[in-house]
């Protein structure tokens, strides 16, 4: 769970010193665990009052999405693939598709996903 941004600049402002009690009482008084205050102290410390907001959950290598134009590029390709007789499983398409369109766009698992998607299996 997050840790609110009033707490956080509680703990940045906190001197155990000037305040009279110990780090410890002053963590069971606003509820966080001592591990926590000293991560909040520590990004602080690294990088100034900034270190109050919370970096993003978001993850760094968001899922790609692919358009039309690439699912029907790859459709086409294992289709083309098939017609000729030869083997046509989501690796030799993946493999396929950078000489007829010099595209790479995807993974052989999302290749799976599109044809399964289209009602296409091997």
């Amino acid at each position: 769970m997050a840790i609110p941004i009033t707490l956080r600049k509680k703990i940045a402002d906190f001197d155990p010193i000037r305040e009279g009690i110990t780090v410890q009482q002053f963590c069971k008084n606003i509820g966080v665990s001592k591990q926590t205050y000293y991560n909040i102290k520590a990004r602080i410390a690294e990088r100034g009052r900034a270190g109050i907001v919370p970096d993003s959950t978001a993850p760094l290598n968001p899922r790609r999405v692919y358009d039309d134009k690439i699912r029907q590029q790859v459709l086409q390709a294992r289709g083309t693939l098939k017609a000729r007789g030869q083997d046509f499983r989501p690796m030799v398409t993946l493999l396929f598709l950078p000489r007829r369109t010099r595209l790479r766009p995807t993974t052989v698992t999302s290749f799976n996903r599109t044809m399964v998607a289209r009602g296409w299996r091997r």
